[in-house]
């Protein structure tokens, strides 16, 4: 990924207007989430790259790989991501890169086990800059992993109890549903 640092200040701004856009359409199924991720994936070529490119590339690539089926190039849109994520100033969108790139793109192309130390770290730099969002789902796909690579059922069961409560009291209601599933399926194993 070559290409220059976008300096003009409103179109930062704006690519992180458009980067909010983006989350509202998505929980919303607003059906114009494409477009402006695409709007974005185009300022990034065109202006250059800022802290809200990676996860324009980085959706770009789930596209790629969920509409088109596309595996291989979903994949490479994460490696691209993952690149200008590295160049970025601040690790605002990190966390929620590394959700992206590792859980919808990396794992239908990387051994599971590759995954868990970047979901982790996911997981720490939301909580370090306010994505709690992102945060506990990278926790929760964490578990899921470690799940399917076999780990203890005891083990997980308890962090399962102790991510539920840190779930609970950041008030990620969604994360918290699907976990709390997971857990009574692991409550069931055991």
């Amino acid at each position: 990924v070559r290409m220059g640092e976008m300096v003009e200040k409103n179109r930062v701004h704006l690519m992180r207007l458009l980067d909010r856009l983006i989350q509202c359409f998505y929980m919303s199924g607003d059906t114009r989430m494409p477009l402006t991720i695409f709007r974005s994936l185009n300022w990034t070529k065109k202006y250059g790259y800022c802290d809200f490119s990676s996860v324009a590339v980085a959706t770009t690539g789930m596209m790629v790989t969920g509409i088109l089926g596309d595996l291989r190039n979903g994949s490479e849109f994460g490696e691209k991501a993952l690149v200008l994520q590295l160049r970025c100033r601040k690790p605002i969108t990190e966390a929620r890169t590394a959700l992206c790139t590792n859980v919808f793109l990396f794992s239908w192309t990387k051994p599971t086990h590759s995954l868990l130390k970047p979901l982790l770290r996911g997981y720490d730099v939301g909580l370090e800059t306010g994505d709690t969002e992102s945060a506990m789902w990278a926790i929760y796909f964490y578990m899921e992993f470690n799940c399917v690579l076999g780990q203890s059922l005891d083990l997980l069961y308890a962090d399962l109890v102790l991510y539920d409560k840190q779930m609970e009291d950041l008030d990620r209601v969604q994360a918290l549903r699907i976990s709390r599933l997971f857990r009574e399926m692991v409550a069931s194993l055991m």
